[in-house]
């Protein structure tokens, strides 16, 4: 399932979506990290609309698709807690959460898609950090706190 996820993607190139009421079109592409099938980056470019390139890293367990990834936030560094997005990068979405919104039969591009409208649509859409808070890059330690912090917030577990 992940190869066909991996070349869905690929193949697919742009997406497009209705954010904030108007129509977008996003490209996509999913590089291996180290040639490994279980560790993606996938990028974005949303042109001058939104916020321009943004990166994910997707990580698969061994009980993928049973299982969610773990998805968070490479780049760029959002405004904290709007998106969707925790302090750490981490994308606090009952859809990655096992036992949640997480159905194992759901393509990846799918779950990107839901994903990308989930950080627009909603009450506090993802904002770029403007410079007046955090400026470095996001950790894959911090990821996995605000990761932590979300599923106990909600009483999810994963």
């Amino acid at each position: 399932m992940i190869m066909y996820d991996y070349g869905e993607i690929n193949n697919v190139k742009t997406i497009e979506l209705t954010l904030n009421g108007r129509k977008r079109v996003i490209t996509v592409s999913v590089e291996l990290v180290k040639d490994n099938i279980h560790h993606w980056n996938v990028s974005f470019d949303s042109g001058k609309y939104l916020w321009g390139k943004m990166t994910w890293e997707i990580l698969f367990t061994n009980d993928f698709p049973r299982k969610a990834p773990k998805i968070r936030v490479l780049t760029p560094v959002f405004k904290p807690y709007t998106g969707h997005i925790t302090i750490g990068g981490a994308i606090c979405n009952p859809i990655l959460v096992t036992g949640q919104g997480w159905n194992s039969e759901t393509e990846m591009l799918t779950v990107i898609i839901s994903l990308i409208d989930a950080m627009v649509n909603t009450e506090q859409p993802a904002k770029l950090n403007d410079g007046d808070e955090r400026v470095r890059p996001y950790t894959n330690e911090e990821a996995e706190a605000g990761r932590t912090r979300y599923l106990k917030n909600h009483g999810w577990k994963y």
